[in-house]
């Protein structure tokens, strides 16, 4: 006897059914880790702001050599960090002449998202996350 187009959609179903568990799993899983990983990501950049600020705020009181003698943090570290923080921006000043020129046609299409609004880490994060030997995502 010949099984139904039921049947056989049945036992199709039934054998797939631990691998589709498994998949749904690690999918579950990736995503999660994916979220946290994002956080930290967004958390050591901030870190690293405020890390920079201090060291720069520092100048002039307090030697790299002896913050690194005071916090046994090596010097090589902190004079890293020092020079992580992000450069004050000038203003710009207004084009006198056309605003809408047309793009060379030589050069790349701008980026339609920057790096933060696609959930990646901004240059300081990368920077920091390279220092410390961690991967970075692409």
């Amino acid at each position: 006897m010949n099984p139904t187009d039921d049947e056989i959609a049945r036992r199709v179903e039934e054998n797939d059914r631990p691998l589709t568990a498994k998949r749904a799993d690690i999918a579950t899983r990736v995503a999660e880790l994916a979220q946290r990983r994002a956080e930290a990501v967004r958390q050591l950049s901030e870190v690293d702001d405020k890390l920079a600020s201090a060291l720069a705020e520092s100048r002039g009181i307090i030697s790299i050599d002896e913050l690194a003698e005071f916090t046994d943090v090596p010097g090589d570290s902190l004079a890293r960090w020092q020079g992580a923080e992000k450069p004050v921006r000038a203003r710009r000043k207004r084009s006198t002449g056309r605003t809408n020129r047309p793009r060379n046609p030589g050069s790349p299409a701008p980026e339609s998202e920057p790096a933060r609004a696609q959930g990646l880490p901004d240059a300081p994060a990368v920077k920091a996350l390279q220092l410390n030997g961690a991967e970075v995502p692409r």
